[in-house]
Formats: structure tokens, sequence, C-alpha cells
């Protein structure tokens, strides 16, 4: 049998900036949404704190996204109830793209978010963003990479509850990989829309599925 890989450019982290809830971080009460009169989600329920990882999953259409934008507040709901904890704090990932400044660089974007230089640049390593990459416009970079960016601002940012819809789309295996290193040790609750069996297989704690009727 293969030996398994030991990756020492994942240090352990510590997220001191995530506030722990010590309770749930969310609770969701009869979530419903249709759209045009065809309903997406009915009567969900579910609640998640600090360090589960809920994944959402379903065949395209099935209201994933749109299930995550309501959470999130983007979307008004039909009926039901989205309730956060006194502390909680939500970074939003959307496979549309994130509103990105295509002149910063990814090191002063994520210093712009958190001043600590150490750590921001720790987590951009952790995300497989080379060296010579973090100083560059992000308008330069492929789209990949700047998903890495986007990624690791929630990260830096002190959110204690991710919201990721397929966060994997644009990444490469070796930077995949990473971000399931990387995100098995957040300290805080998760909510992601993937395709991504591996991913899911190795980061979700629980699994939603669609129908998303609970």
């Amino acid at each position: 049998m293969e030996k398994p890989r030991v990756d020492p450019d994942i240090p352990t982290l510590d997220f001191a900036s995530v506030r722990r809830s010590g309770g749930p971080v969310i609770s969701v009460s009869g979530l419903s949404k249709s759209f045009e009169g065809r309903p997406l989600f009915a009567d969900v329920s579910l609640w998640l704190g600090d360090g589960e990882r809920l994944a959402v999953i379903g065949p395209n259409g099935s209201g994933k996204t749109t299930l995550l934008k309501t959470i999130a507040g983007l979307e008004r709901p039909d009926s039901g109830v989205v309730t956060l904890s006194a502390g909680a704090r939500i970074g939003y990932f959307s496979q549309e793209g994130e509103h990105l400044d295509p002149g910063e660089s990814p090191l002063g974007w994520c210093l712009a978010i958190n001043p600590d230089e150490t750590w921001v640049r720790t987590i951009l390593a952790c995300l497989r963003m080379r060296a010579d990459q973090v100083q560059q416009p992000i308008g330069l970079l492929s789209g990949g990479e700047r998903a890495k960016v986007a990624l690791a601002a929630l990260l830096v940012g002190g959110a204690n509850l991710l919201l990721l819809d397929e966060p994997t789309n644009h990444l490469d295996v070796d930077a995949r990989e990473a971000l399931e290193r990387t995100l098995t040790q957040f300290p805080g609750a998760i909510i992601v829309v993937s395709h991504d069996e591996q991913f899911l297989a190795t980061l979700a704690t629980d699994v939603l599925r669609s129908p998303f009727t609970t």
C-alpha cells in the first residue's frame, strides 16, 4: 500500500481571530423558497455548531445555490427563519465570482481585511498561492488563483460561519487538497455546496441532500 502523504507545507493553524460560539452558530427552521411557482426547497431545518461542516448536494437546478444565498440573507425566503448566534460572522464564497479589485495584489487585498501579515502570508501559502504571485495584480491571475485569493480573504477575515458555493471549481488537484487540509482545521461552522465527492468525503461531518425537505 502507498504510504500516506504528510504535507509539511500545511502547518497547524490556530485561527485565533475566529470567535468560538459555544453553541449553535446558526439555526434554520422551516425554510422554504419557490421560483416562478416551482418549489426549490421546503421546510428545511438545521443547526450547526463550532467545527461542524454540512455538505449540500444534489443535481444542478435543485436549489443548492439559492439555499445558500437564502441562509446568507441574499435571498428572501417564502417562509421560515434563519437565526444566527450573537457573535456569528458570515463569510460567503460565490461560484459566480468574487468582487476582487483587479488592480490590487492578493497580499494587499487580504491585508486590508486583516493587517497581520504573517497570518495572511500563511493562509495564502496554505492555499498554494506562490510567493511570486502574492504581489501581482489580481487581474493578471487565472480563475483558479483568483478563487484562492477570495478563499484566503474569507479565512483571514475572522468569519466563524463559512458558506462556500463550489469552492473547488477552478482549483487544480494540489490546491483542492490543500484547501481540504486547511478547512479541516477551521474551528467555525461550514456549509458547502459541491459536486466534488472526494472533497466532501474529507471535509463534511453531515450531508443535506436534494430534495431539501426535512
